[in-house]
């Protein structure tokens, strides 16, 4: 007490749990705010964590556009359940739900780099005002793909000018 102001549940994939809601409560009672980190992929837990006042603030990734997420994710249906997901923070948003950012992490050659413009301008159409573009990083993962390459760093600052003229209300670059 006194140093945090709230815990961030996360994951692997944090709506995943059955004792997702116990524990939420558990930290509400002892007096904290609850986060959220979730890639979207269950809109209706995700609906019944904010209509129970279990959550303040959530963190979604949104990965890819519709129609390239099953290769980004290995998941044919992806899209739809992480897509909802935002349209149900969306609409809470609206009736004094949570407060909310959402999310791409971009890798070079892959399909994050040639979706992020377009993924942010498609939130942001949506309503969406807090925007994060994250450059992947190699430090805690397993390796097995490149974040590196020749020019990738400018092409990154190049796409978060890009992202950040859209205007939100914050926007973030970031090394995820």
């Amino acid at each position: 007490r006194g140093l945090l102001d709230g815990v961030v549940l996360t994951g692997g994939e944090a709506l995943r749990q059955d004792a997702l809601a116990d524990a939420a409560r558990e930290v509400i009672d002892m007096g904290f705010q609850v986060g959220l980190h979730t890639a979207g992929p269950y809109p209706r837990r995700l609906r019944d964590m904010i209509e129970a006042g279990l959550v303040d603030w959530v963190g979604l990734d949104i990965k890819a556009l519709p129609e390239h997420y099953g290769r980004v994710v290995g998941r044919e249906g992806a899209a739809a359940r992480a897509w909802e997901s935002l349209e149900v923070l969306i609409e809470a948003a609206g009736c004094g739900g949570p407060d909310f950012e959402v999310r791409t992490t971009v890798v070079p050659g892959d399909v994050t780099a040639d979706d992020a413009v377009e993924v942010a301008r498609r939130v942001h159409a949506a309503g969406v005002r807090v925007y994060a573009l994250q450059q992947a990083r190699s430090e805690g993962t397993s390796g097995e793909f490149d974040v590196v390459a020749p020019g990738w760093d400018g092409t990154c600052e190049r796409m978060a000018e890009r992202i950040e003229a859209l205007g939100w209300d914050r926007f973030t670059y970031r090394q995820a």
